[in-house]
């Protein structure tokens, strides 16, 4: 038998979680399993299974661009973009419902608070963006906006068990014959969860038949023969989402 493990204890945090303030998560692995083998007619016949578990919970960060809370009320006055030289400069935004004869769209309206016309009115917000902000969809920043145009990092907990096995058995037919089958399987359940509604969880199974004869011509010359059958099922499901929730039709 044979045993390996890893602990979260023992690992580093990452860079940017560092950076963020974002605690180290969780990293366990465990790998153990057992072999046995032995004859079953003496000299002739020899058989060998094996089993193998493992035991993976992982963190993975999710790093992306989400509204901050300003852009969440349509106001765009603090935020950049980069020029094509890679300068940061201030965002500008169109309104969609205002192009003049040219097909070039017009800004909105001076906000009266701000004096920018950087700001999306409250009653041109999408009905469908209200209900997303209303019902948190989106995670608020952990951070400000980086170079990367980043400033939301969150540790992830991935799970991924699996379990292995083999059974194999040899056969000596004669001196110059000799004989091998065997049958392996492998199943795999990966639970991935979503912070962006794209968590899944997914169903591997491999199953996997092998024969060999070989053939002894003369001693100098051996003639195998091999037959592999191998059949591979997946099956996802993604996380549910009604599209209605959130205001669609």
């Amino acid at each position: 038998g044979w045993w390996f493990g890893q602990r979260p204890w023992l690992n580093a945090n990452d860079f940017f979680s560092a950076r963020d303030g974002v605690p180290r998560g969780g990293g366990t692995h465990d790998q153990y399993g057992v072999s046995l083998s032995g004859p079953i007619f003496k000299g002739k016949t020899f058989f060998l299974v094996d089993m193998e578990r493992q035991r993976n919970i992982s963190k993975n960060l999710v790093s992306a661009r989400v509204p901050t809370l300003l852009e969440r009320q349509g106001n765009f006055t603090q935020t950049m973009s980069q020029d094509t030289n890679g300068n940061a400069t201030p965002v500008q935004i169109f309104n969609p419902f205002n192009v003049d004869s040219n097909g070039d769209r017009q800004p909105f309206p001076v906000d009266p608070i701000t004096g920018s016309t950087e700001v999306v009115p409250q009653s041109m917000m999408s009905p469908v963006w209200n209900e997303l902000n209303a019902k948190n969809a989106f995670p608020l920043p952990t951070g400000p906006v980086d170079s990367s145009n980043v400033n939301f990092n969150a540790p992830v907990i991935e799970t991924t068990p699996s379990t292995q096995f083999d059974i194999k058995l040899d056969h000596q037919l004669t001196n110059n014959v000799h004989l091998m089958g065997r049958y392996s399987q492998n199943s795999t359940h990966d639970t991935t969860p979503g912070l962006f509604f794209d968590g899944s969880q997914t169903q591997v199974t491999t199953r996997n038949v092998a024969l060999e004869h070989t053939w002894s011509l003369r001693p100098n010359l051996l003639l195998t023969s091999r037959f592999g059958l191998e059949r591979y099922y997946q099956n996802e499901t993604p996380q549910a989402v009604d599209p209605a929730e959130f205001g669609f039709q």
